[in-house]
C-alpha cells in the first residue's frame, strides 16, 4: 500500500482500499470533524428520539480514479462546536476511473 495523495487515503493497484482513521484522545467533537472534513450539512431527522446526522462528503483522486466517501456523524446532544458524536459511520462508493 502507498499513502497517495493524503496521508489517511491508501490506493491497492491504484483503485481506492483503505481510509485511515487517527482519532482523537477522549470524545470526538463536531469541532474536530469540521477542522478535518469540512464544514458537515445536517441531515433531517427522523423523529425528536433520533439523533442528529451530520455528513461529511470526502472526494479522493488518486491514480485516475476518483474516490468518494461519506461520513455521517451522529449527535445526540446539540451540534454545537463542543458536542461529542455517538457514532460516526463511513460509507463508501464505488470508484470510478476517470
Amino acid at each position: 500500500m502507498k499513502a497517495k495523495p493524503y496521508p489517511w487515503y491508501y490506493t491497492v493497484n491504484g483503485r481506492p482500499a483503505m481510509i485511515d482513521l487517527r482519532l482523537p484522545e477522549g470524545p470526538i467533537t463536531r469541532a474536530h470533524l469540521d477542522a478535518r472534513f469540512g464544514t458537515g450539512s445536517m441531515v433531517p431527522r427522523l423523529g425528536a428520539s433520533h439523533p442528529q446526522l451530520v455528513a461529511y462528503e470526502v472526494r479522493v483522486s488518486a491514480d485516475g480514479v476518483q474516490g468518494r466517501c461519506t461520513v455521517f456523524a451522529h449527535f445526540r446532544h446539540g451540534t454545537e462546536d463542543a458536542a461529542p458524536a455517538s457514532a460516526v459511520v463511513l460509507r463508501g462508493e464505488r470508484a470510478e476511473r476517470s
